[in-house]
Order: structure tokens, then C-alpha cells, then sequence
């Protein structure tokens, strides 16, 4: 230790978190997860790297990254990590997507009974081929009247909407 250049302890290293820093100053130590050493019980420790959201960080409890711990770790190969170790919910037990696969579905009604009684289910639904009485209207007069009725909704709707807002541009 060197006092005449500022030094304040010198342990012949340049490690952090050791008591003395890389510059020879006296750093307070502190012992538990996030220290940024890997103390007793503990599987990492990255200091304030530390994290439950990044993938591949150690975690805020100082635990390694692991499938099941709801966050997808790209360097252990994870693909989703849905927070559970079971498989056939769309994530493996090893955190590998899976194939949707379908389960057999009970019937709604009882073998036998109809599932609207009093209906035909099995008419068909497309329109039948044969002529009707009554057609609908179609040509220019039933397009003009169609217009005439949408401007006059309009008209009335911007009338009402006036009435009830003083800012309406006027000459609406």
C-alpha cells in the first residue's frame, strides 16, 4: 500500500467487491444476493444485473435461469416458458412449443335425441330454384330513392347534432 498516492488499501488484485477496488480504494462489501459474488446458497450472482425479466440473467434471487421461471432463456434454448413444467399446454416441460393437438369434445345432446326438437336439420339452406310471386325492385328509380332516404337521415342527424353542439360550423 502506496499512501503517498492516494491508495487506501491494496490487496495486489483488481477485483471488484472485494473490499479494495482496482483503484486501491476501501469499497463496502456487502454479503447477500446482488452483491455481485456468488455467496453460500447461492447459483449466480451478477450484482445489479441481476434480473426476473432479461433472458439468460441470473435472477433477483440469485437462482440460474431455469425452464419454468416464466422467461425465455435464448442460450438455454428455450423457444416459451409458460411458468409451469407440463407438457400438452402449448409449451413442453422443457420449454419447447408444441403442436396443438385436439381433444375428443362431448356431444351436447344425448345419442338419439335431436338437438332441436321440432326442426329439420337435415332441409337444405340454399335458396331454392323456384319462382316467386314477388321480386325485389331493382333499376335507377329504386337507387334514387335509396340515396333520397340516406340524405334525409343526414340532413336530420346533422340537425339534432347542432341543436346540442354551439361549435357546429354554420351553414350546416
Amino acid at each position: 500500500m502506496d499512501s503517498r498516492r492516494g491508495e487506501e488499501c491494496d490487496d495486489g488484485n483488481t477485483l471488484p467487491s472485494d473490499a479494495c477496488s482496482s483503484i486501491c480504494r476501501r469499497e463496502l462489501v456487502t454479503v447477500g444476493c446482488g452483491n455481485g459474488s456468488v455467496d453460500p446458497g447461492e447459483q449466480c450472482d451478477g450484482g445489479s444485473g441481476n434480473s426476473d425479466f432479461r433472458s439468460d440473467a441470473c435472477r433477483t434471487d440469485c437462482r440460474s435461469p431455469v425452464c419454468g421461471d416464466r422467461i425465455v432463456d435464448r442460450g438455454r434454448s428455450e423457444q416459451c416458458d409458460d411458468g409451469n413444467r407440463l407438457d400438452n399446454d402449448g409449451c413442453s416441460r422443457s420449454c419447447q412449443v408444441e403442436l396443438a393437438t385436439a381433444h375428443p369434445v362431448a356431444p351436447l345432446t344425448p345419442p338419439g335425441y335431436p338437438m332441436y326438437p321440432g326442426v329439420d336439420t337435415t332441409a337444405s339452406l340454399l335458396p331454392t330454384t323456384e319462382p316467386s310471386d314477388r321480386q325485389p325492385a331493382t333499376g335507377p328509380g329504386t337507387a334514387i330513392f335509396v340515396i333520397t332516404i340516406g340524405g334525409a337521415a343526414l340532413a336530420a342527424w346533422r340537425r339534432k347534432k347542432k341543436d346540442f353542439s354551439p361549435n357546429w360550423p354554420q351553414g350546416w
